[in-house]
């Protein structure tokens, strides 16, 4: 579906619907002023007027991808959503009718007079409904005067018919007789256009080109016109005029709230999954519903006129060619006008949408310049006309005032498509997703690099869509001049999610916003957040909605860093529980001092209801955190019983980010969750945080809507062992808090922390018994099963901080350790991979390597295929010269297939090609992957590693186990691979000395014929990211 999104698109759109809303109306009064039919060219206006909504569906509505939220016309159209229907059909009916009415009233009042009175019993009676529909969104005391500024106006319109047609009873009334033609008869019309008079002017009344002309206004034009037109109004009571008119503006009025329930359903009518109508769709259903009552009314008038008007019939209409190309063009200009009209206004707004009931000038416009209206009248009939048309140009500018203060919460609403629920009566849960594409705006103002940018929650957004999680119906510190609104947007549309939870609308939601809070103070903006999102809106509901009865509020903070800005907001506060787990590092890891020590209890009425978790180290996942939940979180929440949760969600603790260094899986993230979900009537608001890979947090936060849903029963179990630290912190927090917390007074079970370092399993549940999830638990439990092999190893009295430096120590603890090194570019081939190993170059090579210290060969190859995605990037290195080098993406896909050639050499061996990759000396003094280093790669599936930000091949990635033996490999870091995605840094294909070196890897290997490796790696070349 195509999607206006730029704002000179829009306001283009406007500035025709305006045009044509305000021009085709002039025409059908044109029409009937020429004594055609209104019957005959209201049926053609019907035809054309469907033809364009069809037009419109069919273009407009199938560009553009077809997404689960946000469907293409036709998809939709086979879709359970016949309650919208029902209501775009019914707005279809109210504005047939109101165009019908408009015909006639056109006769007796005009066109301005008309046209006003109609728009401003829209805006009073529609903006009025639509204000309480829409949630009381506008301004009301703009919105109100604006009204009231169109009741004015209405007012004002009446005065002026009635003015003007006391002028034209005096005109006739100087004549002694009229002389018009009163047989009734229906005569043929003639079509031409008059001469021009002696003013240069075309005279578009005159039906024959012999007949002199009448000036306008007089009493002559007045009859000639009475003897012309279809529609005879001398005679007839003014108030005929005005009962049209304002039954007009009412079948107007409902309308619009017809189809503001059309597309949004603000009666929670739609099955769940469903989407609400696309506006193509919408106007599509009401265009068909407004032919088929033009069609059944207007032939029934043809047999049974209205107002006097001659008999007609379906035979006179067929062969009245007169006039029929005018009645097509109104239909075609209103469909279009309409059309336009809601496609700007879903890029504007509706501010823009409302702009268009300014048609009414357009219409004056035409009506004097083609009519001569209000020619030669009393000067109070210009007064009052003059008066009316700016009274109309201010309460539009009021009404747009007003909507200009719209609150923009893009809120999605997502239920379990078959909730498998305790009992039968319960409801499936509601959760809402919110995003705004304009809180993407807030962007570094030089374009540079930076963690917290507008991908982030442009890749949530995108898996949640992908994963057909939303329901369609559905946009450090640095500023720049989108930063004040984007943080604005964040904050509100948090406040505005959390009172929507509180008040039982929906029962829990993830604000997907940026950007993020916890760091901001009340007085310094600091850490990439302006303002702290999620304390305000606790703040919020504590002090601004007491009515809403939420007294006590947990805030669990689950990003990697501290939320100081959230502690400092509520530190002697005991109506909120704050609890944060965090990497701490002894007070090094940012923000730094001791604000996040487990020490740090709250002051006053606020002692005991601060809990910081302070891991000592990085590379914690599912098992550290889980096992806090157990022992430290969960027991103080049943105590605390809060009233809602509000979770401050940063995902930078998830595995493979590179500022957080810890490795909690999408999966642990979804058992958080569901541990949090017992507490509070699952009443749950999760704001979004920190998080900067852009893969890890949009897995994470999926499996947090999905917890969130209930979507998927969690059954089964695995074991996974948290660290020592992990248990020594618990312990400290649990001794800190006990005098607060009763319940953590209890000593924790002996069997958990068992002797030489030793640990202790935490269940993780898992989410399936699928045989792939089997597969998965084995896995785990085989990795496990590694580190144990690892931690037996008697290392300890010589892997001290003291002892690291000393070079003979680590490497000859490390020499007792094999691995598989898994190497899938030039190494592939034995006697380039031995250059590393024994020193020296093979032909292609323009220098030597250096060799590891330890030159013995590998003490076994075999090879193995991994779903990894090979790929050449770069423009030249030292060892290759010009010409892009092998990298393996270190995440995992299904659709790639990788060679890899695996290598059994010791842990000391893989150091030294480490070293050698990333242009070091194999003569350093520590290791740069010891033993913790392995068992967190093994965990956390790959470790960049700082001491080598600058390499290319920084980033170590566990690839499984063979043998019992972990397999590893180096490659660029995630960054790296955006950086290659955009083409920050560019994609190149090898040279032919570095290809034929590893072509001879993949044959002299036995693993491709020359022409399949070739193949392979020229569409690893071509392939874009």
């Amino acid at each position: 579906m195509y999607v206006v999104e730029s704002k000179g698109g829009a306001i283009a759109c406007m500035i025709l619907s305006l045009l044509f809303l305000g021009t085709w109306p002039a025409i059908l009064t044109l029409l009937e002023r020429r004594g055609r039919l209104p019957q005959h060219t209201y049926l053609d206006y019907s035809i054309t007027n469907l033809l364009a909504a069809v037009f419109i569906a069919l273009t407009f509505g199938q560009i553009g991808e077809d997404k689960l939220s946000m469907p293409n016309f036709i998809t939709q159209l086979s879709q359970d959503n016949w309650h919208c229907v029902l209501f775009a059909m019914a707005g279809g009916v109210f504005l047939s009718l109101g165009n019908l009415s408009t015909q006639y009233a056109f006769a007796f009042v005009g066109l301005s007079v008309t046209e006003v009175i109609t728009a401003s019993i829209t805006v009073v009676i529609g903006t009025t409904i639509n204000y309480f529909l829409d949630d009381r969104i506008n301004k009301a005391e703009i919105l109100f005067s604006g009204v009231g500024l169109f009741l004015v106006a209405v007012f004002l319109g009446s005065a002026v018919h009635s003015s003007n047609a006391a002028d034209n009873k005096t005109k006739l009334s100087t004549l002694p007789t009229y002389c018009m033609d009163r047989t009734g008869e229906e005569k043929p019309s003639s079509f031409k256009v008059g001469s021009p008079d002696k003013d240069g002017r075309k005279d578009l009344e005159i039906r024959d080109v012999n007949v002199e002309k009448a000036k306008f206004g007089t009493a002559n034009f007045l009859i000639e016109l009475e003897n012309r037109r279809a529609i005879k109004v001398f005679g007839k009571s003014t108030v005929i005029g005005l009962a049209l008119t304002f039954f007009a503006g009412v079948c107007f009025s409902l309308f619009s709230p017809a189809f503001n329930l059309s597309t949004n359903d603000q009666w929670h009518l739609m099955k769940d999954r469903v989407p609400h109508l696309v506006i193509y769709t919408a106007f599509f259903y009401f265009s068909v519903a407004c032919f088929v009552i033009a069609i059944i009314l207007n032939i029934t008038f043809l047999y049974h006129p209205m107002l006097n008007l001659p008999k007609s019939s379906l035979k006179a209409y067929l062969s009245d060619w007169n006039g029929r190309k005018w009645g097509f063009l109104t239909g075609m200009l209103c469909g279009f006008g309409n059309g336009l009209q809601f496609m700007g206004g879903q890029a504007a707004g509706y501010a823009a949408a409302d702009s268009v009931q300014a048609l009414p000038l357009v219409s004056t416009f035409w009506g004097i310049l083609w009519f001569g209206e209000y020619r030669r009248s009393s000067r109070r009939t210009y007064v009052l006309l003059v008066s009316m048309l700016l009274m109309f140009v201010v309460a539009v500018a009021t009404l747009m005032a007003s909507s200009g203060h719209r609150k923009q919460l893009a809120m999605e609403t997502a239920t379990t498509s078959e909730p498998k629920l305790p009992n039968d009566q319960e409801s499936p849960q509601r959760v809402g997703l919110l995003y705004d594409e304009r809180m993407c705006k807030h962007f570094t103002p030089d374009g540079e690099d930076h963690p917290e940018n507008p991908l982030r929650i442009k890749a949530i957004w995108n898996k949640l869509q992908s994963a057909g999680i939303p329901e369609s119906k559905f946009n450090s510190i640095y500023l720049n001049e989108g930063s004040t609104e984007a943080a604005y947007l964040a904050a509100g549309s948090v406040i505005e999610a959390s009172e929507r939870v509180a008040r039982g609308e929906l029962k829990s939601v993830v604000a997907i916003v940026r950007p993020p809070g916890h760091h901001a103070e009340a007085d310094e903006a600091m850490g990439f957040c302006l303002y702290n999102n999620v304390a305000i809106a606790a703040s919020f509901l504590l002090n601004e909605r007491p009515d809403l009865g939420i007294k006590k509020i947990l805030i669990v903070d689950w990003d990697v860093h501290h939320g100081n800005g959230t502690q400092k907001m509520f530190w002697k506060d005991s109506r909120v529980l704050f609890f944060s787990v965090h990497r701490f590092d002894f007070g090094t890891f940012y923000p730094t001092g001791d604000d996040g020590s487990y020490t740090m209890i709250g002051e006053g009425l606020g002692a005991g209801y601060n809990i910081n978790v302070p891991w000592e180290h990085g590379r914690c996942g599912d098992a550290d955190y889980l096992a806090v939940w157990e022992h430290i979180l969960i027991p103080v929440a049943k105590e605390f019983a809060p009233d809602m949760i509000l979770i401050s969600g940063g995902f930078d603790a998830a595995i493979g980010d590179p500022l957080g260094g810890c490795c909690i899986t999408p999966y642990g993230y979804s058992v958080m969750m569901n541990k949090l979900m017992k507490f509070a009537q699952g009443k749950i608001v999760m704001a979004l945080e920190g998080g900067y890979n852009l893969d890890s947090i949009a897995n994470s936060v999926l499996a947090c809507v999905t917890a969130l849903l209930e979507d998927r029963p969690i059954i089964g179990s695995s074991e996974v062992y948290p660290f020592e630290s992990t248990w020594r912190v618990i312990k400290e927090v649990r001794g800190e808090l006990s005098a607060f917390w009763p319940i953590l007074s209890d000593e924790l079970p002996k069997n958990l922390v068992l002797a030489n370092k030793k640990t202790a399993p935490v269940e993780l549940i898992s989410s399936s018994d699928s045989d792939a999830d089997n597969d998965e638990v084995n896995h785990l439990e085989a990795v496990q099963n590694v580190i144990q092999d690892l931690s037996m190893l008697k290392v300890g009295e010589t892997t001290n901080d003291h002892d690291a430096d000393d070079p003979v120590l680590w490497r000859s603890v490390l020499s007792k350790i094999d691995i598989w090194y898994g190497s899938f570019g030039s190494n592939m081939w034995k006697p380039r991979f031995l250059c590393y190993v024994k020193g020296g170059k093979v032909d292609g090579m323009q220098k030597p390597c250096s060799g590891s210290m330890d030159r013995s060969p590998p003490k076994s190859i075999m090879w193995k295929t991994v779903p990894h995605r090979l790929f050449f990037g770069r423009s030249h290195s030292h060892t290759w010269g010009p010409g892009g080098v092998a990298f393996l993406h270190p995440q995992s896909s299904n659709n790639d297939r990788g060679y890899l050639c695996l290598y059994k050499i010791t842990l000391e061996q893989f150091n030294d090609i480490l070293l050698q990759e990333n242009g070091q000396n194999v003569s350093f003094a520590s290791p740069l992957l010891d033993v913790n280093a392995l068992d967190s790669v093994i965990k956390c599936t790959f470790l960049p590693l700082e001491a080598l930000k600058d390499g290319w091949y920084s980033n170590v990635v566990y690839m499984g186990i063979e043998e019992g033996l972990p397999i590893l490999t180096m490659t660029c870091p995630l960054l790296d691979v955006e950086s290659f995605r955009t083409g920050k840094v560019p994609l190149n294909a090898p040279s032919k000395s570095y290809m034929d070196t590893l072509v001879k890897g993949l044959v002299e290997g036995k693993q491709l014929s020359e022409d399949e490796a070739i193949a392979y790696i020229n569409d690893a070349s071509a392939r874009p990211l």
